[in-house]
C-alpha cells in the first residue's frame, strides 16, 4: 500500500501532466467533452492504483487544470464571456472537478489494482 505522501505526489504530478495535456487539446473542437473523458478516466485509474480518499484525490488531480481555466476566464472578463467568447473555458472550470470527482468515486468503489 502506498503512503499518503507518495499518493499525493503522484496525484499532483498527474494533475500537472493533465493540465499540460489540456492546453494541447483546447485548440480542437469538443474540448469540453474531452475534459470529461480525460479527467474522469484519469481519476478513475489513479484512485484504483493508489487507494486514497476519493474527494482528496479529485481535488488534487483537478486543481492545476481548473486553476488554468479560471485564469483564462478571469483574463477574458465577464463581458466577453457573456457575449460568447471563452465560454468553453468557463465550462471547463466547472466540468473538470466534477468529472474528476465522478471518476474517483467510481474508482474508489472498485478493488485496488496491484
Amino acid at each position: 500500500m502506498a503512503s499518503a505522501l507518495q499518493s499525493s505526489l503522484v496525484f499532483s504530478g498527474a494533475g500537472l501532466l493533465l493540465g499540460a495535456v489540456k492546453l494541447v487539446y483546447s485548440f480542437f473542437p469538443l474540448f469540453n467533452i474531452t475534459d470529461l473523458l480525460v479527467f474522469g478516466v484519469g481519476a478513475f485509474l489513479l484512485v484504483r492504483r493508489f487507494p486514497v480518499n476519493f474527494l482528496v484525490a479529485a481535488l488534487i488531480l483537478s486543481l492545476p487544470a481548473t486553476a488554468m481555466s479560471l485564469y483564462f476566464v478571469s483574463g477574458l472578463g465577464m463581458e466577453r464571456i457573456s457575449s460568447g467568447v471563452g465560454t468553453g473555458w468557463l465550462v471547463s472550470a466547472i466540468a473538470i472537478p466534477i468529472s474528476a470527482l465522478i471518476g474517483s468515486w467510481f474508482g474508489a468503489r472498485r478493488p485496488a489494482l496491484r
